[in-house]
């Protein structure tokens, strides 16, 4: 799976109000293990804030 698609799938989880542990769940669930990493999809949802108040 490419990057981009991993990023859009973490962003769809952060604008429903999933947090980071159960988003990284629920893509590695759907995905298969390892899709993501929990830390990484923390950085992610930290980007995304960030982003959002832009």
């Amino acid at each position: 799976m490419l990057r981009e698609q991993k990023r859009l799938l973490m962003l769809y989880d952060y604008k429903f109000g999933s947090n980071a542990a159960d988003a990284a769940r629920r893509i590695n669930k759907a995905w298969g293990d390892r899709t993501v990493e929990e830390s990484t999809v923390r950085e992610r949802f930290r980007e995304f804030k960030s982003e959002m108040k832009r």
